[in-house]
């Protein structure tokens, strides 16, 4: 007669907090979702008869857990995110229904927690999170529990501080009553807030997604090219390279390298080097063009051999090729009438040109030669890029120091 009366009483308790509810309130999505989801998990009936919800920072969730419940991580993405824990009477209900199909006879005695434990509850607060999460569209728990899992179990209170970030966490505590109310067990669940939604736009969209996406671009791979120079060459001067023959590599210096993408786009510049006997480059500040200042009366600047030059070319200026005149409106400069139309050009006597035959003269010091004939197995013990940049390679690269 107790029992039943224990079992209205239940019942009317239950009524009176579904009425006070509101369709989306935090406390009602919680509680069924647990109800729900230790059914559809386990097979277990639970009436939930108590939901409390807060903010809490980090110290505050590690001082609510006990050592003796059985602590699992929550985790999105593998990374910790949150804790659970279940006491004693909850767990070992979880763990006979799955194991036995029935309830014990009576409260559970005391025992330390066990991997088997962890092994089958954990599926019990996915299932917690999924439903959770999947109704909780229109109530401020939206977005809180998406991507949520479980990961492992965690051994302490302790080991839960050390592992999860200094945020703020929703923290809940469910008490409910297993099978007829012979049980009274608690669940506990700390998950961080996520970040908060920023609305812009003339319908006031949502862009909170944006952070979270730039997160997974930022992490995704990406390939560099080192570039040191670039040539034209026929198919068939690339087809008659032989081991040993040198390339002259004209106007290119190491500090000419440039970090492409994958679409040639040049991502940085720097400079090619060695360090402990490796190629390294260092990245280095991209060149600043000069400027160089015009006279008040000046024009436009002049393009000499070598180089652009800005230089003055106002009317107090005369060219040897022709004069400024005033009265020409065209702004032209004219040459002179007195010169005559054309100069003689004395290139010299042609037979003194070299001919097809004669050996081209050593490119010097004007850039770099790349030598094709290397040993594959030279500077291996210094080096896994199969080239010593002393014996092995004909240009030794400059170390890079921090004096450089």
């Amino acid at each position: 007669m107790d029992g039943g009366q224990s079992i209205l009483g239940q019942m009317a308790s239950t009524q009176d907090r579904v009425n006070e509810e509101s369709a989306n309130s935090p406390t009602r999505l919680l509680r069924l979702g647990w109800e729900r989801a230790a059914e559809r998990a386990a097979g277990l009936l639970v009436t939930v008869t108590n939901v409390q919800v807060e903010i809490l920072s980090l110290a505050e969730v590690i001082s609510r857990l006990n050592a003796d419940d059985l602590l699992i991580c929550l985790a999105i993405r593998g990374r910790p995110s949150g804790v659970s824990a279940m006491d004693l009477q909850l767990r070992t209900a979880i763990v006979e229904m799955q194991t036995m199909g029935r309830l014990g006879n009576g409260p559970a005695s005391e025992r330390a927690v066990s991997a088997v434990d962890a092994a089958l509850c954990g599926p019990v607060v996915d299932t917690f999170v999924r439903d959770v999460s999947s109704n909780a569209d229109e109530s401020e728990l939206i977005g809180w529990l998406d991507l949520v899992r479980s990961k492992a179990r965690i051994q302490d209170p302790r080991a839960a501080s050390l592992m999860l970030e200094s945020v703020k966490y929703r923290f809940v505590r469910i008490a409910l009553d297993v099978g007829a109310g012979d049980r009274h067990g608690e669940l506990t669940l700390a998950q961080a807030l996520p970040p908060e939604v920023e609305y812009v736009g003339e319908n006031n969209a949502p862009t909170g997604w944006q952070q979270e996406l730039t997160g997974v671009v930022s992490t995704a791979p990406t390939q560099l090219h080192a570039v040191l120079h670039k040539m034209r060459l026929t198919l068939k001067d690339a087809e008659s390279f032989e081991v040993g023959q040198v390339l002259p590599l004209h106007g290119c210096k190491v500090t000419d390298l440039k970090l492409t993408d994958s679409d040639g786009r040049t991502i940085a510049r720097g400079r090619l080097g060695q360090v402990n006997g490796m190629c390294a480059i260092r990245i280095e500040d991209p060149e600043t063009p000069e400027m160089h200042d015009v006279s008040p009366g000046g024009g436009a600047g002049l393009l000499e051999a070598g180089g652009m030059m800005a230089a003055d070319a106002g009317p107090e200026m005369a060219m040897e090729m022709g004069a400024f005149d005033p009265g020409n409106d065209t702004g032209i400069d004219l040459p002179d009438p007195d010169m005559p139309a054309a100069m003689p050009l004395d290139i010299g006597d042609m037979d003194d040109a070299p001919s097809e035959s004669d050996e081209l003269p050593d490119i010097g010091g004007g850039g770099i030669a790349l030598d094709l004939d290397f040993d594959p197995d030279a500077g291996a013990e210094d080096s896994d890029t199969g080239l010593e940049l002393g014996d092995g390679f004909p240009m030794e690269l400059p170390p890079l120091d921090d004096d450089d």
